[in-house]
């Protein structure tokens, strides 16, 4: 896995949306860009988000980043959520083995 490069999750640019009170549960959102390597937006990366204390039970669904390295994840339970991305066809590993905490 070392000479897989890494994606990076910006911690800046990765925002939990927490609409109003009194909207229903599902309205969640976090959005964000993954970057590469020298900051570069990363196209077609696949990227997903883990409600935290909730076991993988479930699948995981993932979204893709658009040309800007771009994602949302709309639908989402109110929560702390882990975000992990990935793009192995071009030598990016999954970020899953360390989780951003959002």
């Amino acid at each position: 896995m070392d000479s897989l490069r890494r994606l990076w999750l910006p911690l800046l640019a990765v925002s939990l949306l927490i609409p109003a009170q009194g909207t229903e549960v599902g309205e969640g959102v976090i959005q964000g860009v993954v970057l590469g390597e020298g900051r570069q937006p990363v196209r077609g990366a696949k990227v997903h988000a883990e409600l935290k204390g909730v076991p993988m039970a479930k699948a995981i669904r993932y979204v893709e980043t658009d040309e800007n390295g771009l994602f949302l994840i709309d639908q989402l339970e109110f929560g702390t959520y882990y975000v992990a991305s990935k793009k192995e066809e071009e030598g990016y590993g999954d970020t899953g083995d360390r989780k951003q905490e959002y």
